[in-house]
């Protein structure tokens, strides 16, 4: 605006020159004279003796309008634009979202439905183009979306646009009561009863019950009516590894059940169903001949009298069915997973293993089944049926095994089972079994055993007949306590021995020795500052991994984790240097060394490290357990307190709360991890009341709580303060008691 001013005042100006030089010339008559040229002003030039205002170039941010003037065209405020013609600011068209139109106030408001134009489909409320939206085998349609053509879904059948899929026209999945048949949902009770308009044995009149089964796919179907306290039965035959479909609807039935056996040692049976429709897979042990009895459920499996009624009818099937494709299983790191109720879902192939025995470790158990393994051989006949425990072993008969994970009858909802398998073999009294390892330098070996008895044994671990790493017992590999494994690290290429012995003195049926190799991680150039280190190798509990440390600097080395590990930090000869839970101190020169990491918990996200230089640091730990301590009892209780890492202990006091009347009565004792114990109290005090302080400072020996046994806690000074800490405190006369509320334990390491 203020450009615009300003030239408007230079045409005023150049105007008024002219005039006046016009009146001069007039006034003065006579023949025009000679005059000078003109001067003008600042912004005007001469033009036909006029002053006229000079042309300007306008600035990038400003537009010329037509009388020449500059204009900025940046002033416009938040929501309006410049427009060129009129030189003024003006706001946009009004623009609605979705489903909404501008009204004559320009507000949105709602409107009809859009209607999508050609290409276009609706999809949220919006027209987007239909190829970013329907999928294979659909039409758009404008107004619909995305619909299957016409040769897509068969009838009974609709779309679903979500999954694009044809699905039943029943709410897209059948529910109880009925039957996904042909893609429509069909009542049970309709299905069957045309099943038995067609039966193919009717038990109510035939004489003949041997029969023979359909071709792959087709249902056999018995009609029968329990009239008589009574069973109806039928034989059939099978070959080696046939699976079946057997089912039962009850149309007055209760409790409808089905037992398929061979007649000696092989039995299965439906799960229990008060009404309607049970059904179940079975897959035949061997070629021959099995027998179908059908019947109340509780009657079948004995738990019942045999009973009857003239309305007890039902509707029975048996089908051949495809065997499915078993799922094949590494034997180097066999796992198996299902439910029982599904076995197509725990049918397995073992490749590789013919001759071996493999233990399958249940970490899952289907409790609620009569659970077992069928193992057959590559022609499918069955060599073993074992019942499912905790553990079990079975043998492998051929070049390629199947497992079938199977059930004789399911009583309640938990049927699923976890089972990691491992190969093994007999280990008879006082044998040692062997295995050699190659190992390249920064390579490490972990050693396990497993054994169906849950012994521990001997272990060690050998490197040219010298014996680097030893465990006595080595507990089996499943334990809950104990030492579960065994490990050694390679720091040049070399060849190990693994041994396991059996000195139990009898044979152990199955022994499995396993063992991992691991390649070592590396950290360099730890010259004190503090430095992180993440690793993401997975580690089981009591599993070990290893890392390489570069140290630049001389000084003490703190390592710390933030997860639950143990820490053994080793010189360049295999001998431990330092040792702690969650974190180690140790006093190094510049050079090489290898720390071991041992996992405490399960760290299926691997681990992660701190180093940095420390001088001296401190520990401080606290456990209130509000223990009762029994009167007159020199047992007493315990008490313990875990500390991560005190490499040398170079200063110690303990805070302690005993609320107890005659504190007389009481001794206290405190054992450091290296199981050296010394008693800080040993019943002096008299009748006065509890013992609240620290002792070192207010309840040091000398000043009223001193016994000929009784020293000094710093007598712990100069031990290693790594490890669990155990305080005992006894009542050692009758008449009083008390509770030891809180101790705390404070240590300076160095």
């Amino acid at each position: 605006m203020r450009t615009m001013l300003r030239t408007r005042i230079m045409h005023r100006r150049t105007l008024l020159i002219a005039l006046a030089s016009l009146l001069l010339v007039q006034a003065c008559g006579g023949e025009e004279p000679a005059v000078d040229l003109i001067e003008c002003g600042e912004g005007t030039v001469e033009e036909d003796g006029v002053c006229v205002a000079e042309e300007v170039e306008c600035a990038a941010d400003e537009l010329q309008l037509d009388d020449g003037t500059c204009v900025r065209v940046d002033y416009c405020g938040e929501g309006t634009t410049f427009q060129e013609s009129t030189g003024t600011c003006v706001a946009p068209p009004l623009i609605c979202g979705p489903g909404t139109e501008a009204n004559e106030e320009d507000l949105c408001e709602a409107g009809p439905q859009a209607e999508c134009g050609e290409g276009t489909v609706v999809a949220d409320e919006q027209c987007v183009p239909w190829e970013d939206v329907c999928g294979e085998n659909t039409a758009p349609d404008i107004q619909q979306g995305c619909l299957p053509r016409p040769d897509v879904c068969g009838e009974g059948t609709t779309f679903d646009v979500n999954n694009l899929v044809c699905v039943p026209l029943s709410n897209l999945s059948c529910g109880p009561g009925t039957i996904d048949l042909e893609g429509v949902c069909t009542s049970l009770s309709a299905f069957y009863e045309d099943l038995a308009q067609e039966a193919d044995l009717d038990l109510n009149t035939a004489g003949e019950t041997h029969v023979e089964l359909k071709d792959l796919g087709e249902r056999f179907v018995i009609l029968g009516t329990i009239d008589s306290p009574d069973t109806d039965r039928l034989t059939f035959d099978v070959e080696a590894g046939q699976w079946l479909r057997v089912s039962i609807f009850s149309f007055g039935l209760p409790d409808p059940g089905v037992q398929v056996s061979d007649d000696e040692s092989f039995y299965r049976y439906t799960d229990l169903a008060a009404t309607g429709e049970v059904w179940r897979h079975v897959v035949a042990p061997a070629e021959g001949t099995m027998s179908m009895t059908l019947g109340s459920l509780p009657q079948l499996l004995g738990e019942l009298e045999p009973d009857g009624g003239e309305d007890w009818e039902y509707v029975a099937t048996v089908e051949v069915m495809e065997a499915p494709e078993a799922e094949i299983v590494d034997v180097d790191d066999a796992s198996f997973s299902g439910n029982l109720r599904d076995l197509p879902g725990g049918f397995f192939a073992v490749e590789g293993a013919q001759g071996s025995t493999m233990a399958l470790l249940f970490s899952t158990l289907p409790t609620n089944a009569m659970g077992q393994v069928l193992v057959f051989d590559e022609d499918m006949i069955a060599t073993s049926v074992t019942d499912i425990e905790a553990a079990i072993s079975v043998e492998l008969p051929s070049e390629t095994s199947y497992l079938l994970f199977d059930r004789v009858y399911a009583y309640g909802v938990i049927t699923s089972y976890t089972a990691s398998g491992q190969l093994g073999s007999s280990l008879a009294a006082g044998d040692v079994a062997t295995v050699e390892v190659e190992l390249a330098a920064g390579e490490y070996v972990g050693l396990f055993q497993y054994n169906l008895d849950e012994a521990p044994l001997p272990a060690r671990i050998l490197d040219g007949g010298q014996e680097v790493a030893s465990a006595d017992p080595l507990a089996v590999s499943t334990a809950a306590f104990g030492q579960t494994s065994l490990y050694a690290y390679a720091f040049d290429s070399t060849t190990v021995t693994l041994e396991v012995e059996n000195d139990t003195g009898e044979d152990l049926g199955f022994f499995a020795l396993s063992h991992v190799v691991g390649v070592s991680e590396a950290v360099d150039e730890i010259d004190g500052d503090e430095q992180s280190f993440s690793s993401s190798v997975s580690l089981t509990s009591g599993q070990r991994h290893y890392v390489q440390l570069d140290v630049d600097f001389t000084g003490l080395l703190r390592i710390t984790s933030a997860q639950q590990v143990a820490l053994e930090l080793l010189d360049s000869s295999g001998s431990q240097l330092s040792s702690g839970m969650q974190a180690l101190v140790a006093d190094l020169s510049a050079g090489a060394y290898v720390l071991a990491i041992e996992a405490l918990s399960a760290l299926p996200s691997g681990f992660s490290l701190t180093f940095e230089e420390s001088q001296i640091f401190s520990v401080s730990e606290t456990s209130a357990p509000s223990l009762a301590i029994p009167d007159n009892s020199p047992a007493g209780v315990d008490d313990v307190i875990t500390v991560g890492s005190c490499p040398l202990i170079g200063d110690i006091d303990m805070d302690i709360e005993i609320t107890h009347t005659w504190r007389g009565d009481l001794r206290i004792e405190l054992t450091s991890p290296g199981g050296i114990t010394h008693t800080l109290k040993d019943r002096y005090g008299g009748s006065t009341n509890d013992i609240i302080g620290n002792f070192n400072q207010t309840l040091e020996p000398n000043v009223g709580f001193s016994g000929d046994n009784a020293v000094a806690i710093d007598s712990f000074v100069g031990e290693s303060g790594t490890g669990e800490w155990t305080l005992n405190v006894s009542d050692n006369v009758s008449g009083d008691t008390g509770t030891l509320n809180e101790w705390t334990l404070n240590l300076e390491c160095e």
